[in-house]
């Protein structure tokens, strides 16, 4: 004989609904309480952050490695430094307008360097110029009190971001890996996606001083051709028929060595005229 099944009354239902209810409204007013505690907290910190930002202005100018972290704890409170040129922050340290000018002149030189280096430059030669065009601003090319900022690769990712709602095609690119080696890319280059192939060929020719043959990757002649022509036609690639051993070599003057850039440097007025105007064999005559 089967138990019989004991059914709930009115009572025990309207006593369990009404223990939900107590439970639901304690959790609320729990959760309303640490989100009210978690508010002060974050308004305190804020405070903090903006005696510390007074205190030390002239080491967060100068230190880039230490700008960059004010700048994630201010990020993680959700606040943005250089959003507003009204912002208590801009006022503080000035970020707002001093990205924007950062900007600008990344969009300079980008644009003045794009026609010998198809759009891409490696983020070591752009900082240099970068600190460089600051350091003649201020009237110094010296380490002193009235030096610029010191410019940071996450300075320059910041202003790059600035320049997002221009949609210019500006963006930086890893071409390795690792991402130790990073390049802003510009213009045609900036608007389309690398494939993997052509990061590769971008990453020998990184390796191998600034060129690349048809030897220094064993690929199929299809797999080869394609990357390579792409290239060609973004004008990242040019075309050297003039090499010593006679083998044709494909250059990209964005990816020379620094040591050949520090001779060559990246100046406000353009490309220098060691490439303007010029055939890629006479400049593969002039590097090592």
């Amino acid at each position: 004989m089967q138990p019989r099944r004991r059914y709930r009354g009115h009572a025990t239902i309207n006593e369990e609904r009404h223990r939900a209810a107590q439970f639901a409204t304690a959790a609320s007013g729990y959760v309303e309480e640490r989100e009210a505690a978690l508010r002060e907290q974050c308004v305190v910190f804020q405070g903090k952050l903006q005696a510390f930002a007074r205190e030390h202005r002239r080491e967060i100018e100068s230190d880039g490695a230490l700008r960059t972290r004010f700048l994630e704890l201010c990020m993680n409170l959700g606040v943005e430094p250089f959003l507003s040129r009204r912002s208590v922050w801009s006022q503080l340290l000035g970020l707002s307008e001093w990205y924007a000018r950062l900007g600008f002149l990344v969009a300079q030189i980008a644009l003045a360097t794009r026609d010998w280096n198809g759009g891409v430059i490696r983020l070591t030669v752009l900082r240099r110029a970068l600190q460089r065009r600051l350091d003649v601003d201020c009237g110094t090319q010296e380490p002193s009190e009235k030096r610029a900022r010191i410019v940071s690769n996450d300075d320059i990712a910041r202003a790059v971001r600035t320049l997002e709602r221009l949609r210019a095609g500006f963006r930086i690119i890893s071409i390795d890996e690792g991402k130790k080696e990073c390049c802003l890319v510009s213009g045609a280059a900036g608007e389309i996606s690398f494939t993997e192939d052509e990061k590769a060929v971008l990453q020998r020719a990184r390796a191998t001083g600034g060129s690349i043959c048809r030897q220094d990757l064993p690929w199929e002649n299809i797999r080869w051709g394609r990357s390579i022509e792409r290239l060609l036609q973004l004008g990242i690639l040019w075309v050297d028929d003039g090499a010593s051993d006679g083998q044709r070599r494909y250059w990209a003057l964005g990816l020379i060595p620094e040591s050949i850039e520090d001779q060559n440097p990246v100046s406000e007025s353009g490309p220098s005229d060691r490439y303007e105007g010029r055939p890629i064999t006479s400049v593969a005559s002039k590097l090592p």
